[in-house]
C-alpha cells in the first residue's frame, strides 16, 4: 500500500487537536454529569462505556491499522468497510443482548453502545485519509465529534433542564455529524469488496482485535471489580479520577497513527536495526515528557480534582498512581508502533493477554484491600507489565525478522494507491 504521507507539522498538530478536542468534549460530558446528575448515573454511564467499548475494539479488529500497513494492492477499501460494518452490527446485537441478560438494559447503555458502534463506522473511512496524509480531514471529524456531543448534552441538561437519560441519547448526534463528514472520503471506486479477500483480512487482522480488547479490558477490569466489590458509584468516581489520563492516552494513540505509516515507509526500504532506532527515539521522548507530567500532577492533584468534579471526587493518590500508570502506557505504545510496522500482531496479543492476567489478579487482591487505590494499583501493574512484555518482543524479535523486509514487499516498489 502506498504510503503518500504529505503531513508536515501542520497536519500532524491538527490531526492530534482534533482527537484531543473530541476527547475533551467526551471530558466535559462527563463533569456535566458530575455536576447536574447524582454518583449512580455517573457510574452508570462510566459502566455503559467499560462494557460496550471491548466489544467495539474486538469487533473493529483495528482495521484502520491493518489498512494503513497492508502490503495487498488487490485488497480494496470496500472489503475494510464490509468487514468494518458487520462487526459493529455484531457490536450492537452482542451489546444489547447482554444488556437484557444483566439487568443493565437503559437508554444510557443504548445511546453509549450506538455511538461506539457510529464512531467504529467513522473511524475506518479515516483509514484512507490517514494513508494520503490528509490528517486535517481526519482531525476535523474527530473534533466535530467532540463539540456537537457535548454541546447537545449541555444544552439538554443546562439550558432545557432534561432528563440525564435524555441529554445523554442527544450525544448521538456528535457521532451522526462526524460519520457524515466522512464519508465522501474515499471515491465512489473503492466500495467494490470481495468475500475472498474478506476473509484474507478477518484472518490476519484477528489478533489485533483480540489484542486491542484486551487492551480495553485491561483499563475496564478495575471497574468491573468495584461495581462488584463497592458499588456503582464508585466506578463514576474512578472513572472521573481516570479521565485526565483517558484524554492523555487518547492523544497518545492518535500520535501513534500518525506516525505509523512514516515507519511503514521507512521499514520499506530499511531493515530492522534502522527502525529499531527510531523506536528507541520516539520512547526516550515519550518518557522524559510522562515523567515531567506525573511529577506536575503529584502537586495538583487534590485541587484539581476539587476543582473540576468536587469533593466527593477528590482522591489525589489514586489519580497519581493512574498517572504513573498511563506514563508507562505511553511508552508501550511507541514500542507497540515498531510491533505494528513489523506486522508482530501475535506478539501484541501475547503481550496483552499477559498484561491483563496481571491486573486481574491484582484488582481482585487490591481493591478488596484498598478500594480505589487499589483499582488504580492494578493499572499500574498491569501497565508496567505490558511495557516489559512488549519491548522484550521488539528488541528481542526472531533471527529471520531482523534482517527480512515486510512479507511481500520488496525494496523501493511503489504499491499503486487503492483509493
Amino acid at each position: 500500500m502506498s504510503s503518500r504521507a504529505k503531513s508536515g507539522l501542520f497536519p500532524v498538530a491538527g490531526a492530534a487537536a482534533g482527537t484531543l478536542l473530541y476527547n475533551l468534549g467526551q471530558w466535559l460530558i462527563l463533569i456535566l454529569l458530575t455536576q447536574y446528575a447524582g454518583i449512580i448515573e455517573v457510574g452508570l454511564f462510566s459502566l455503559a462505556l467499560a462494557i460496550s467499548a471491548p466489544f467495539s475494539l474486538l469487533t473493529g479488529m483495528a482495521l484502520r491499522t491493518v489498512y494503513v500497513t497492508d502490503v495487498d494492492p488487490e485488497r480494496s477499501f470496500g472489503d475494510f468497510l464490509v468487514l468494518r460494518l458487520a462487526g459493529s452490527t455484531l457490536t450492537i446485537v452482542v451489546c444489547l443482548f447482554y444488556a437484557l441478560a444483566t439487568g443493565t438494559i437503559g437508554t444510557i447503555f443504548v445511546a453509549v453502545v450506538f455511538c461506539k458502534s457510529i464512531d467504529s463506522v467513522t473511524d475506518i473511512f479515516c483509514a484512507p485519509l490517514q494513508e494520503n496524509g490528509r490528517l486535517l480531514r481526519i482531525g476535523f471529524q474527530s473534533g466535530l465529534n467532540g463539540v456537537v456531543s457535548a454541546a447537545s448534552v449541555a444544552f439538554f441538561l443546562v439550558f432545557l433542564d432534561a432528563s440525564v437519560d435524555v441529554a445523554i441519547l442527544s450525544s448521538l448526534l456528535g457521532s451522526i455529524a462526524a460519520l457524515l463528514v466522512s464519508l465522501p472520503a474515499p471515491r465512489v471506486d473503492t466500495f467494490r469488496a470481495s468475500f475472498p479477500a474478506i476473509l484474507q483480512i478477518a484472518q490476519t487482522a484477528w489478533p489485533l482485535g483480540i489484542s486491542a480488547m484486551v487492551v480495553s479490558l485491561m483499563a475496564n477490569v478495575p471497574r468491573y471489580v468495584l461495581n462488584g466489590y463497592v458499588d456503582v458509584g464508585a466506578v463514576g468516581i474512578f472513572s472521573a479520577v481516570a479521565y485526565l489520563t483517558v484524554i492523555g492516552t487518547a492523544v497518545v494513540a492518535a500520535l501513534a497513527q500518525l506516525l505509523l505509516p512514516r515507519l511503514v515507509a521507512t521499514n520499506r526500504t530499511c531493515r530492522y536495526p534502522a527502525l529499531r532506532s527510531d523506536i528507541t527515539k520516539l520512547v526516550a521522548l515519550t518518557s522524559l515528557a510522562s515523567s515531567f507530567i506525573v511529577v506536575a500532577g503529584f502537586f495538583i492533584a487534590s485541587p484539581l480534582l476539587s476543582w473540576l468534579y468536587g469533593n466527593e471526587y477528590n482522591e489525589p493518590f489514586t489519580f497519581t498512581i493512574l498517572l504513573a500508570a498511563w506514563a508507562a502506557g505511553a511508552v508501550s505504545w511507541m514500542i507497540d508502533l515498531g510491533l505494528s510496522t513489523r506486522r508482530q500482531f501475535r506478539m501484541q496479543l501475547i503481550s496483552s493477554l499477559v498484561a491483563l492476567t496481571a491486573v486481574t489478579i491484582a484488582s481482585f487482591i487490591l481493591i478488596a484491600k484498598f478500594n480505589l487505590e487499589g483499582a488504580g494499583l492494578a493499572a499500574l501493574i498491569g501497565s508496567v507489565i505490558h511495557l516489559l512484555m512488549r519491548a522484550i518482543f521488539f528488541y528481542n524479535p526472531p533471527p529471520t525478522a531482523r534482517h527480512r523486509r515486510p512479507p511481500g514487499q520488496p525494496a523501493q516498489q511503489h504499491q499503486p494507491d487503492r483509493t
